[in-house]
């Protein structure tokens, strides 16, 4: 499994004191970045996902996508269920949001990752009811309340808490509620600005721009994101928990944990003080990206639209080939937010930094590095393929518009990977095989294709498309030609889920099964072999849905379930498919590549339902792995793993 780790950076403010009246800010390497005060340390990747203050428009990358195909908008609403939320004064002297005990607003399919951060303004009423805990902020899934966190607010103790799954409950799973932050105190009627953030590692609560409390990581995605009463739940035993009495204004909420010198540039700026100077952030290539694409290649980078921009603004990049910028290859400076670098070297590292110039002050950039591709060798056959199924998850734009799109891309060039399996390619399929380089079938840019293959070989034969399965035929080069296959299964009544349900018995999981892709699967297969015709190796990947019987053994004993009988994966081995994951790591007790869900990991169905079945001598499995949680160096970007297979190309066997 692929790990990036960041480089870890101390800041050190210096004014010049003589030759000019610029103030620069200085960003330089530290190995030991863990021990820095909070708000020394910059965040490379920042993505306002939603805002909405209460006299304007909602804005933010999720309520209007910029993103190629299908856009996953998110939408703020004021509930009708609820006691309507009024307006009151703010703490600026705008409008603000006020709760009653049953008021809420939501912001809706913002699919928030464990790695998050919302920022917002509140003031408690003087009059609270007592006796009882009172929501301010919680991010469930709406009916499948259970395993969301809750800012809570004790009237009793005047204190906020912040918990992984309602405080009080048990249920789903008899997984009692975890407190990630207790004892943060506060007065009412007074105005708070806070920042609740959360890593893998770790959450935190900073109030008026200082760091208050830090406790375990949140841990688990949202798919929205509520304020005021709890959401009304279909899960007894949960009771719905009342707002507390509130005004509220200025909600941010962003798709990464944010730094302290982030926050506190937030509170300054809304807090009507000066703008706090922040590097340039967002880097693409993000940093740390291998195998870099040349062909049409740019660097970018983003500057703070909020809080308060800076104006008048002179990008300096400087391009080295060491970390220190010793040597330093290329100097370029603009007004724009991207540059076209001259000529690059294959399969060379290369560091820059983005100097930012802007009212009198010289902003120092992070230090970010990438890797140039190495050209393949076209010429003759491979020794190594690798292959990759993915379902990207709404094209892949769910959780961040463009900018999880552009994690996507970098994990399938980072990876190395030769053939893509992909699902849920809803319009992005034509924009990232450009990106990439690759062929692509079928050939289109539909926003309703779901399947689609992407390769760097030529496609000699188009095999099959219809709601389940894309077929090509592909020339790995010497006339060596493989039948690859991108699948996307039916579901049915949901295997893996269910198997996670104690009520469902063994065999109606099997029943559960044979009903979703097994009759697919059953149906394709044998035309699946007559097209190879025994003369050509097959590659099936893709999101198949359901769950394996190599997984669910008597060894591993899942869900106390014992062996399983699953016909879907059954009917790959009776056909002579080998499941390529389980062939390298054999070992289902240890080797898990839990495929669903690495986003909503807190979910109680998980369960590797991903996978890449071949068939052939010609070929052999010979490593593995998983893009889950950790699959990006930022945050990964589907609800799917990804799963990945280098095969051995075995020449003589043709």
């Amino acid at each position: 499994m692929n790990k990036w780790q960041n480089t870890m950076l101390v800041l050190a403010i210096t004014a010049l004191l003589a030759g000019c009246d610029e103030e620069t800010i200085v960003v330089s390497d530290d190995t030991d970045g863990k021990e820095l005060p909070d708000f020394q340390r910059p965040a490379s990747n920042i993505t306002l996902a939603a805002a909405w203050d209460a006299d304007s428009e909602p804005h933010g990358i999720k309520i209007t996508p910029d993103n190629v195909g299908k856009q996953s908008p998110a939408t703020f609403i004021e509930h009708e269920f609820a006691t309507p939320v009024g307006r009151t004064s703010s703490f600026d002297g705008s409008e603000a949001f006020s709760f009653d005990y049953d008021s809420m607003i939501s912001a809706d399919a913002v699919m928030l990752s464990e790695q998050r951060a919302v920022s917002f303004w509140f003031k408690l009423d003087q009059q609270q009811s007592s006796d009882q805990i009172l929501s301010i902020m919680d991010g469930s899934h709406w009916g499948a309340r259970g395993r969301e966190p809750f800012l809570m607010y004790d009237p009793d103790s005047e204190s906020l808490s912040l918990w992984r799954k309602y405080h009080g409950s048990t249920f789903p799973g008899d997984t009692p509620p975890v407190n990630l932050i207790d004892g943060v105190t506060i007065e009412r009627d007074q105005w708070y600005h806070i920042v609740i953030t959360s890593s893998l590692d770790h959450s935190k609560i900073f109030l008026n721009g200082e760091l208050t409390a830090t406790g375990e990581p949140i841990g688990v995605a949202s798919h929205a994101v509520h304020f005021g009463r709890s959401v009304p739940s279909n899960n007894s035993p949960y009771p719905d928990v009342a707002s507390a009495q509130m005004a509220i204004d200025n909600i941010r909420i962003y798709q990464n944990d944010i730094s302290g010198r982030y926050v506190n540039a937030i509170y300054n700026s809304e807090n009507g003080q000066d703008p706090t100077p922040l590097p340039a952030f967002n880097p693409t290539p993000s940093n740390g990206t291998l195998n870099t694409r040349l062909k049409q290649f740019e660097l970018k980078w983003n500057m703070l639209s909020e809080p308060s921009p800076l104006q008048d603004v002179t990008f300096n990049i400087n391009l080295s080939d060491t970390a220190d910028f010793a040597n330093i290859l290329a100097q370029y400076s603009t007004e724009e937010n991207s540059i076209a670098p001259d000529e690059l070297e294959p399969d060379k590292q290369y560091f820059w930094r983005v100097d930012t110039i802007a009212e009198n002050n010289v902003i120092e950039g992070e230090t970010w590095t990438f890797t140039t591709e190495k050209k393949p060798d076209t010429s003759t056959i491979p020794e190594t393929l690798n292959v990759m199924a993915y379902n990207i998850w709404w094209g892949g734009a769910a959780p961040a518009g463009s900018r999880s799109q552009e994690y996507i891309y970098e994990q399938i060039i980072t990876n190395d990977i030769d053939i893509l399996f992909m699902q849920e390619s809803y319009g992005y399929q034509q924009a990232l095989a450009q990106k990439l380089g690759f062929n692509l079938w079928p050939e289109n840019d539909s926003s309703d294709q779901n399947i689609t293959v992407l390769t760097r070989f030529p496609i000699v034969e188009e095999l099959r498309v219809d709601g389940s399965f894309v077929g090509v035929r592909l020339d790995i080069g010497e006339g060596k030609e493989i039948d690859a296959y991108s699948a996307w299964l039916p579901y049915g009544d949901d295997t893996v889920n269910s198997a996670a349900n104690p009520e469902v018995t063994n065999q109606q999981l099997t029943i559960i099964d044979s009903e979703a892709g097994y009759p697919t699967v059953k149906g394709a297969l044998p035309e699946i072999l007559y097209e190879a015709d025994g003369q050509r190796p097959i590659i099936i990947g893709g999101d198949y849905n359901t769950i394996s019987h190599l997984d669910y053994t008597d060894d591993s004993n899942r869900y106390g379930r014992g062996q399983l009988d699953l016909p879907t994966s059954q009917e790959f081995q009776d056909q002579g498919f080998i499941d390529s994951y389980r062939e390298v790591y054999p070992d289902e007790t240890k080797d898990t590549c839990f495929s669903w869900t690495p986003f909503f990991k807190a979910n109680p169905g998980q369960g590797r339902i991903d996978f890449i079945h071949y068939k052939g001598n010609q070929l052999s499995a010979v490593d593995a792995k998983c893009l889950l949680n950790d699959g990006h160096q930022e945050f990964h970007p589907s609800d799917h793993g990804a799963v990945i297979t280098q095969f051995k190309v075995n020449k003589g066997n043709w």
